[in-house]
């Protein structure tokens, strides 16, 4: 029961609130708005194996980065401590993606490594899905499948 409840209070801690939500949703509208330039502007360092690093970080992410492997795309990931925590912040993150842009639609799919959620933006497609095999949720922007 200990675990639950300390899993809760982290989660707690990685919502976006107050200052933090608009800071979040002001870095997801940024990286929206570089997504016509395919990211050329907030593109780093050379990774290797067509990864570039990004010069955004969204808030709290463990690491963001510019995958050109195939499809261009903007992905970040947060690192958590549990399957109760990585289960509860994605549904938050999505949540967040939703305040940020509340008149999007969205859709939520099971997926074998958890939930994940997709919200439509024009051409493109925010997808946070939760990776409970790494204790991970990513956040990916991407062309959007049509």
């Amino acid at each position: 029961m200990r675990k639950v409840i300390a899993a809760i209070i982290v989660c707690l801690l990685q919502l976006p609130r107050g200052a933090l939500a608009q800071d979040f949703c002001q870095s997801i509208n940024l990286v929206v708005s570089e997504a016509a330039a395919d990211y050329a502007n907030i593109q780093g360092e050379d990774q290797g194996d067509n990864y570039y690093a990004s010069s955004i970080v969204l808030p709290g992410a463990s690491d963001c980065y510019i995958d050109r492997s195939d499809v261009t795309a903007f992905t970040c990931s947060w690192k958590m401590n549990s399957t109760e925590e990585v289960m509860a912040s994605a549904i938050n993150f999505a949540n967040s993606i939703h305040t940020c842009f509340p008149q999007a639609p969205t859709q939520e799919r099971q997926t074998e490594f958890g939930p994940a959620y997709n919200v439509y933006l024009n051409d493109l497609e925010v997808r946070v899905s939760a990776k409970t095999e790494r204790n991970r949720v990513l956040l990916q922007l991407a062309p959007r499948n049509r």
